[in-house]
């Protein structure tokens, strides 16, 4: 057995001498027998396959031509190696060269490789002999790989996405353009009334000159922290008729991440509505927040509305203008803001074919202002002539109120992410059964649901689809056949106007079937990062295949034969939880800014059914107090990326260069709760404990165990709530943020 590393800076040749001398250094030993060099290597043995390696490439040289060839008089023959049924090993090349020529046989083990597949690594291993022989000195990662036919493929055929629509405009043009079309058709409806187009852009324009005397104007980022409702797309078409573009701060964010977007914003106005406008005021004047922005209550705008136009306002920007800022997890403990132009939003929801999107077109929109699903939710409809219903979050967690909003608004479209997607098909799959189309995304899907879906309804355009927030929500899409349990559902192939490219470390194009990092190219690059010029630098490229700048999504994929592509996980640490991307590091350098906590690392779990989950492991030194590290991450991060587990450790266990081994980290489900185990007393107790132990995974739950801090988070909530109502129990989705504890709920649904 002989080992060589092959280096990729260097070039053919120095390979070449490398192997020879490895080769004649290990006929040296070539007595050595090989069952003790498997003993002294390996202390454990997997009889499933070949020890040591499980790949042979065998070279034969035949001086007189080939073996067993016998000419009869006229009559050739020649002696042929059978074919073997099994494989010995997972690949094995075997090359014999004569005066003749060379001659190659590959033997492959089928339970792993397709045939296309087997042949094109060989058509690849003989167009790199080619480049060895024309470029010998050449470096050993620039050998050419790939034949001009196959890099035509994977630049021009599988991106062939040029189609027209409205590039040059904005999102205000085309909005006024449709309220010109379809002036008294419902726009927006949210769960205090509706409005038509007339009477939104009438509103808008009012609050937008209002705004334009409070100095908004072209690049002006003006924080929006309002909740869901007319009010809310009132304000972003009023901010964009100023020219301004609006950056939405969740009211449910902790004040620390609020002070810290607003510092890094510097904008004149802070726009809210009622209820969050007082809090917001209090934390003003308590000097939670920076000062120096006019909060501006936006319900308090409507009694000014009558002394302002309700007329176009001109000068709004064009459509490289800013549309919005929405910010990310960023690897440095601190979110990273994402610049998206008016026309990045435009090519999302015009003239596209991943979605049907007109007047007919009824959306519910189910995500927050700061999750970048809604530039699709809100737009796609408004854009062209449709309805956008906005979903109370109250609505959203109890399954009966949702599939009666929408069967009662005829609810055509829906965007899932794919958690919650997965949740919602195990509680009750009829909720579905109304809807023409539905897009999910954002983790691996359960392919069990998606083919329960499927079958019993198979009218329904279904579509997976993918896209980080940089490239403006979605990147590619897969429009769902026929689908089997036993494959991994694709990301699809890139959208109209928008380019995909899978590259090595060497920015090269990596033949179909080999993984790379995909680069995503097109109308839907977003501008880069505020304030942050070295990391725009790192991520957004000029594009080595065609025209404007790539954004590098971190995501290893690979490109199926069909001219779909396949997500394989990251090539860093950055990780997927309930449709949100999370930095890990992020949430590690706020944990250990706690006292008590020497050292953290969060990984993901998975627990039933494939929903994840985040945990955090900590060192823990003097002064550490569990209730005081949950209240110090809920004062710091949004929901979303508060672990739902923290593992108490004296150690992390580390790897030799010091760096934690996460394959070593204990599995956090034998983690006990520090409040103490205490066992449930009544039947609603023990009823309430065996469905969160069903849910959580959790062979033993005691009443005092927070939900929340347990695995629990909103969207397992919604199987909880199902299925204690039917044992008979009248539980509430909001009961379970009240009361976060078996014993208190139990008292509730008690009292009741």
């Amino acid at each position: 057995v002989m080992r060589s590393r092959v280096q990729g800076g260097g070039t053919f040749g120095e390979l070449l001498r490398e192997v020879r001398r490895t080769t004649l250094e290990a006929y040296s030993h070539q007595e050595a027998p090989f069952e003790k060099v498997v003993e002294a290597v390996l202390k454990e043995r997997d009889l499933s396959r070949s020890p040591l390696f499980q790949v042979l490439f065998s070279l034969q040289e035949e001086k007189e031509g080939p073996v067993g060839r016998v000419d009869l008089g006229g009559l050739q023959v020649t002696a042929e190696e059978p074919v073997q049924g099994i494989s010995k090993f997972d690949l094995t090349l075997m090359v014999t060269s004569d005066p003749e020529g060379i001659r190659m046989r590959l033997e492959y083990c089928a339970d792993l490789f397709e045939r296309e597949t087997m042949e094109r690594m060989l058509g690849h291993y003989v167009q790199l002999l080619g480049s060895v022989v024309s470029c010998p000195e050449e470096r050993v990662d620039g050998l050419r790989l790939l034949t001009v036919a196959e890099e035509r493929e994977l630049v021009e055929v599988f991106n062939r996405t040029e189609a027209a629509y409205d590039r040059d405009k904005t999102v205000v043009e085309l909005f006024e353009e449709q309220v010109a079309r379809t002036p008294w058709s419902v726009a927006v409806v949210d769960e205090g009334g509706e409005v038509t187009y007339r009477e939104l852009e009438e509103r808008s324009n009012r609050l937008g000159h209002y705004l334009r005397e409070r100095g908004v104007g072209v690049g002006v980022l003006v924080p929006l922290c309002v909740e869901r409702g007319i009010g809310l797309i009132t304000a972003i078409l009023a901010v964009w008729k100023a020219g301004g573009a609006y950056v939405p701060i969740d009211p449910e964010y902790p004040a620390e991440r609020i002070r810290y977007m607003l510092g890094d914003l510097n904008s004149p106005v802070l726009l809210s509505n009622a209820q969050k406008s007082a809090e917001l005021a209090a934390m003003l004047r308590d000097g939670s927040l920076p000062g120096g922005s006019e909060l501006i209550n936006i319900e308090e705008c409507v009694a000014l509305e009558p002394g302002y136009s309700w007329e176009k306002i001109e000068g709004a920007g064009g459509e490289r203008t800013v549309a919005y800022v929405m910010y990310t997890s960023g690897t440095s403990g601190k979110p990273k803001g994402v610049v998206v132009e008016q026309g990045n939003i435009v090519s999302l929801v015009k003239g596209v074919n991943y979605v049907t999107l007109d007047e007919g077109t009824v959306v519910l929109s189910t995500g927050v202002p700061s999750f970048d699903a809604t530039t699709f939710e809100y737009w796609g409809p408004l854009l062209n002539g449709g309805r956008l219903i906005l979903c109370p979050q109250t609505v959203l967690l109890d399954t009966v109120r949702l599939k009666e909003l929408i069967v009662s608004e005829e609810v055509t479209t829906m965007f899932f992410s794919t958690g919650w997607f997965n949740q919602l098909i195990e509680t009750d799959i009829s909720l579905f059964a109304g809807l023409k189309a539905l897009l999910f995304g954002g983790e691996r899907v359960s392919m069990s649901h998606v083919c329960r879906l499927r079958e019993q309804y198979p009218q329904l355009r279904i579509s997976h689809v993918y896209g980080p927030t940089e490239t403006t929500t979605f990147s590619t899409s897969y429009r769902m056949g026929e689908v089997r349990e036993d494959r991994d559902l694709p990301i699809g192939g890139p959208l109209d106007n928008r380019t995909a490219y899978i590259l090595n470390e060497r920015r090269q194009l990596c033949p179909v079937g080999v993984p790379g990092e995909l680069w995503i190219g097109g109308a839907g690059v977003s501008r880069g990062y505020l304030n942050d010029v070295e990391r725009t630098a790192e991520k957004y490229i000029d594009n080595p295949y065609g025209e404007g700048r790539v954004y590098r999504t971190g995501d290893r994929c690979r490109w199926l034969e069909d001219g779909n592509i396949e997500f394989m996980g990251r090539v860093d640490e950055q990780v997927k939880v309930r449709g949100f991307r999370i930095e890990p590091g992020e949430i590690e350098t706020v944990l250990e800014c706690c006292t008590g906590v020497s050292r953290a690392v969060v990984v993901v779990k998975e627990g039933l059914e494939g929903q994840k989950r985040l945990v955090a492991y900590v060192s823990v030194s003097g002064g550490y107090e569990r209730q005081a590290v949950w209240q110090w991450l809920r004062s710091r991060l949004p929901e979303y990326m508060v672990p739902s587990q923290l593992v108490e450790l004296e150690d992390l266990p580390l790897t030799a260069n010091g760096k934690v081994d996460r394959r070593r980290l204990p599995d956090p489900g034998l983690s006990e709760s520090s409040r103490g185990y205490e066992a449930p007393r009544t039947e609603t107790e023990r009823v309430l404990a065996g469905i969160w132990s069903g849910l959580l995974g959790r062979e033993r739950i005691g009443i005092n165990d927070n939900f929340f801090e347990i695995g629990g988070d909103s969207i397992i909530s919604i199987q909880v709530v199902s299925r204690a109502r039917r044992q008979g129990y009248e539980l509430q989705p909001r009961d379970l943020f009240l009361y976060q504890t078996i014993g208190k709920l139990s008292a509730v649904l008690s009292s009741r």
